[in-house]
């Protein structure tokens, strides 16, 4: 269920990112999605663990392997999702 919640919220954050101006917004919305890249990328770990995997349903499989096989993001982004340090 965690990793659907992510997927979804994923890709919400992606259509309303596509669809904003406002650079305040832009900024939050993107650290909300490095966060939830980084739980996609936990709740992907421990669906391996049980022999699953899970393809997407809201992204595409593509989209959701590009993102479990990249590194852990552990800093804050600015409004078009580029690390700040």
């Amino acid at each position: 269920v965690g990793a659907i919640i992510e997927d979804l919220d994923i890709d919400d954050l992606n259509m309303a990112l596509d669809k904003t101006d406002n650079l305040d917004v832009a900024t939050v919305w993107q650290n909300l999605n490095r966060g939830s890249r980084n739980h996609m990328r936990s709740f992907y770990d421990l669906l391996l663990q049980q022999n699953l995997i899970y393809p997407g349903f809201f992204l595409t499989e593509a989209q959701i392997l590009a993102i479990v096989n990249s590194p852990k993001e552990t800093v804050p982004v600015d409004e078009d999702g580029v690390p700040l340090s």
